[in-house]
């Protein structure tokens, strides 16, 4: 499809082929690809002039924005590496990043300087902080980088390798310290060009909305997707159900990217009204388990093919695919059990089912997934240990548990961390999630294991109820006692007694990631802590 090797030679073939169509849209300004690439051009410019030099670490700070989008294209042409920080960071998580990274020029939302005040005086000086949005002081306006236009090649960006870092992303942290990983220019190129087999993507058609945030590599992947393809992408700071609801509709949107706690709230905002989305091609779908029950009314009121994605950031984002093809089926009485599965690996790695020796398992075996191939992370920044610990014998180990089946397909158990202990018996909260998720009066659940002195690990799920299902005026008390025990039936009716649910509590939100990611080890904290 394409020779390109480097990140920014999918705009530069882009912009040769479709210089005036659109290419971002952001808080209502349109740039063609012409547009895009000279601002592109001007900020590596101006990046060569700060004197930064191959290799050396940028930081960004911020939510979606076309100057993210900019900034992520100089750096690939100048022969840097972007380090992109969770906006949602406190001031001490992301002290802990910059330090570890050592960014030679910073990039921060207005609204996110303070976080960065005191880590910021000891790495970084004033004229190489750069602030989107209102003036802060001590720190330059992005608009400076934009001012003076360079003359055509007056600029000879770093001639980087393929294998030379492109971007560099943090971890979240959750079972130690967050760890940089390393992924190179053909690391990306090559699961770029390997989705784009996937999605359906049409050069000057296609308006892609990203609702994602961009110091995700799920977001990273449909970004440098559309540019690549030659689409226009339509940039929403953040995921917020109303926006995302009111751009699908008003601009004509023909893909996207929501994790399934955002298909969720959608469907939630939406409220059992009827919406048409006559644009809509295509929703790609991925970062984490989609109940069946929210894919089956996702499929029956948006009316678009859609594609899942299975991966990590070590693998740039994408290993398996569950393609368009396998969503469809005849019937809501004969739902394909390959709905259930991650699917496939994309054409760029492979995967398999491994013990804990790093040994092939056999059809139908539970074991951990391991992925190999050029889509594969380059290391852990600054961290041989770890990087060791994550391969065996070349394969990325990625801490989920899967089984394979007869025609190929993976299905993703659970994380190994996530998997429950009960009196000797292997509990997978996914499989139990699932059920829960049939009742309507269910809006999001999560299974942990809490730990007795006696059991082992006590099956405790955590359900978010739905407003919008109450039926009469009864007490939110009695509501709850009676979802419980409705719950409890279902449970003993489908699952195997030692799998139920012993303890089922109540709250009004599950906490999450800003990529939509269920953060289990919060609930198994605060649970714990509880007496029951």
């Amino acid at each position: 499809m394409w020779c390109v090797l480097l990140i920014h030679e999918f705009l530069q073939k882009s912009t040769e082929d479709f210089s005036t169509e659109a290419a971002l849209v952001d808080r209502g300004v349109t740039l063609s690809y012409a547009e895009f690439s000279g601002m592109v051009n001007t900020v590596s410019a101006g990046l060569k002039k700060l004197g930064c030099n191959l290799g050396d670490r940028v930081a960004f700070f911020g939510q979606n924005s076309s100057e993210y989008a900019i900034v992520y294209f100089a750096c690939s042409q100048m022969g840097l590496v972007l380090v992109p920080l969770n906006a949602h960071l406190m001031a001490a998580e992301a002290a802990w990043i910059l330090n570890d990274a050592r960014p030679k020029l910073i990039f921060s939302d207005a609204e996110y300087v303070d976080r960065l005040a005191e880590v910021c005086e000891k790495l970084v000086p004033p004229e190489r902080r750069f602030v989107v949005g209102q003036a802060v002081q001590n720190w330059q306006n992005f608009l400076m980088l934009l001012e003076d236009s360079p003359a055509e090649n007056s600029y000879s960006p770093p001639l980087s390798e393929p294998h030379d870092v492109f971007v560099q992303m943090y971890t979240s942290g959750t079972t130690g310290m967050p760890k940089g990983v390393m992924l190179s220019h053909q690391n990306m190129t090559s699961l770029v060009t390997s989705w784009l087999e996937e999605m359906t993507l049409e050069s000057s058609r296609s308006r892609f909305m990203l609702a994602t945030p961009l110091f995700h590599v799920g977001a990273l992947v449909v970004f440098l997707s559309s540019i690549a393809a030659g689409a226009a992408l339509v940039i929403l700071p953040k995921f917020e159900p109303e926006l995302a609801l009111q751009t699908l509709l008003q601009e004509k949107i023909s893909h996207t990217l929501l994790v399934p706690a955002m298909v969720q709230r959608l469907l939630l905002t939406m409220n059992n009204q009827h919406y048409e989305f006559p644009h809509l091609k295509q929703l790609v779908y991925g970062a984490s388990p989609m109940p069946l029950a929210v894919l089956k009314r996702a499929i029956n009121v948006f009316e678009c093919e859609f594609l899942q994605g299975y991966g990590l950031t070590e693998t740039s984002g994408v290993a398996l695919c569950l393609r368009s093809i396998d969503h469809h089926f005849e019937s809501e009485e004969f739902i394909p059990q390959r709905l259930s599965s991650a699917g496939k690996a994309v054409s760029c790695c492979e995967v398999r089912i491994i013990d804990e020796e790093g040994v092939s398992l056999e059809v139908g075996l539970i074991g951990e997934i391991a992925v190999k191939g050029s889509n594969v992370m380059l290391g852990y920044y600054d961290n041989p240990v770890a990087t060791s610990q994550a391969f065996v014998d070349g394969w990325l180990r990625t801490g989920d548990l899967g089984t394979l089946d007869n025609d190929g397909y993976i299905t993703v158990v659970d994380r190994m961390k996530d998997m429950i202990d009960y009196s000797g018996e292997n509990v997978y909260p996914v499989e139990i999630e699932n059920i829960i998720m049939e009742h309507a009066d269910v809006a999001e659940v999560a299974v942990v294991g809490i730990s007795k002195a006696v059991m082992g690990e006590e099956v405790t799920a955590i359900i978010v109820m739905r407003d919008d299902n109450a039926q009469d005026n009864r007490d939110d008390k009695t509501r709850k006692d009676n979802l419980a025990e409705e719950i409890s039936v279902i449970c003993r009716h489908k699952l195997a007694k030692f799998k139920c649910p012993t303890r089922i509590e109540f709250a009004s939100e599950l906490p999450r990631t800003p990529a939509g990611k269920l953060q289990k080890h919060l609930l198994r904290d605060a649970y714990s802590s509880r007496e029951l």
